[in-house]
């Protein structure tokens, strides 16, 4: 789970390949499906989100767009 300064909430759900975004208001947004068991999340100061996928070990970077604050691009790192 991860926090940024506009009080959303990002959840990784492990079973299901998933993260979301949970708003001020309660309202759900999927913003990444079909990882491989996201683990551990964090966002840096430029709105991206790093996501840890515990079954191949690898970062995903999301790219969260400030104006609108939904996922931009999705991209495993090196």
């Amino acid at each position: 789970m991860a926090c940024d300064n506009q009080d959303n909430i990002y959840i990784a759900n492990y079973n299901s390949g998933s993260v979301l975004k949970i708003d001020p208001t309660g309202r759900q947004t999927l913003l990444a499906k079909d990882l491989k068991n996201p683990y551990y999340l964090t966002l840096d100061n430029n709105k991206n989100l790093y996501i840890t996928e515990h079954k191949s070990n690898a970062v995903v970077m999301l790219k969260i767009n400030e104006a609108s604050n939904e996922l931009s691009n999705q991209a495993p790192l090196p």
